[in-house]
């Protein structure tokens, strides 16, 4: 009997043995797994980006390029630059009118953004401005469009020669503005088969437009994007419960792959299509009374910028209260965060 025992003592340690040399075995090769897919990716992407002309315009560009923001100076909204490591900050503007979602062009050498007649984003009339990379030759492209800046991004053709935007009467429609002459020449329409019904970003290799509108399944808002000749077109709500959550704007990555959007108080990084090797990321801010907007893909697409902001209570018994919000860096699985702004008033970065 006590033999028996040994026996089976031994046994039951064996088999311990081999079932942890199984799971390690499995860990080794799901981290292999990923090695290997991350590879694949990086392929896919390298391949994307030659196939659609996007490698020359990025040439030299990579994820130490600057961050252009939003911070507020005097009580009025200036357009900033900030290296990714939190240096170097430069104020490129230095007018009263309010100024949001500027936006770079592939190249880094332009910035576009959006500017209301007075210092408060109040009304109709906004105007497209463009200017170089260091706020020389500023230069208004369009004006008096009716806009819903918080609700979209202007968008740059490849060669920096139009700008794409949605008008809040036409919004299935964007419409693309002369750079140098502000002639309107182009248009794109979102496809009438798609269950979006306003667009939010063209991709950089201008194949996708991004959107939102209700679901085919429920009275809810989704976001989603589909392809400018109506195929492919991919609910990004889909892996989520089937409830109202705040959305925010749909942003590309440059490789056109990736799309990052608002989410409550959390990013979503997703790949644009549920394919074999879709990954989401929730990105969520470090402190848990604070939340996380306006997401911006680095170059490489491996880093996300975006504004961390956190309310605190002023005086006890007043009422009020203090809103931070700063420019902050992190890896696309939200590791690494840092934060390179100290203003305490900037919003709408881009990388």
């Amino acid at each position: 009997m006590e033999r028996f025992m040994v026996r089976k003592r031994w046994r039951n340690i064996l088999v311990m043995i081999l079932v942890a040399g199984f799971a390690v075995s499995c860990v080794q090769q799901t981290g292999s797994f990923k090695k290997r897919l991350s590879k694949v990716r990086e392929k896919k992407r390298e391949l994307s980006m030659k196939q659609s002309g996007m490698s020359k315009y990025l040439e030299g560009i990579d994820d130490t390029a600057l961050i252009v923001f939003v911070s507020v100076v005097d009580d009025y909204t200036q357009i900033h630059t900030i290296t990714p490591a939190g240096e170097d900050m430069k104020q490129l503007t230095d007018t009263l009118e309010y100024k949001c979602r500027p936006v770079w062009n592939l190249e880094h050498t332009k910035i576009a953004f959006f500017q209301y007649d007075s210092d408060s984003p109040i009304g109709d009339k906004i105007a497209l401005i463009a200017m170089n990379a260091d706020g020389t030759e500023i230069k208004s492209v369009a004006k008096d469009k009716k806009i819903k800046a918080r609700d979209m991004r202007l968008s740059w053709k490849p060669d920096s020669s139009v700008l794409y935007v949605q008008e809040k009467d036409f919004p299935t429609i964007l419409y693309g503005y002369d750079v140098q002459t502000g002639l309107q020449r182009e248009t794109i329409r979102l496809p009438k088969n798609s269950f979006m019904t306003e667009v939010h970003s063209l991709s950089p290799d201008m194949q996708y437009l991004a959107g939102s509108g209700p679901s085919k399944h429920d009275n809810v808002s989704h976001i989603g994007n589909i392809r400018k000749d109506g195929k492919l077109e991919t609910d990004l709500m889909k892996p989520f419960n089937q409830v109202p959550y705040h959305l925010g704007t749909v942003v590309w990555a440059y490789d056109s792959h990736l799309v990052a959007f608002e989410l409550d108080k959390i990013i979503m990084v997703m790949s644009k299509r549920f394919s074999l090797d879709f990954e989401a990321y929730p990105l969520t801010p470090q402190d848990f009374a604070a939340e996380l907007s306006g997401p911006a893909f680095s170059p490489s697409g491996k880093k996300m910028a975006c504004i961390m902001e956190k309310v605190s209570e002023g005086n006890v018994g007043s009422g009020d209260q203090e809103v931070s919000s700063d420019v902050w860096v992190m890896n696309l699985d939200g590791t690494r965060q840092r934060k390179i702004t100290k203003t305490g008033s900037c919003f709408d970065p881009h990388w």
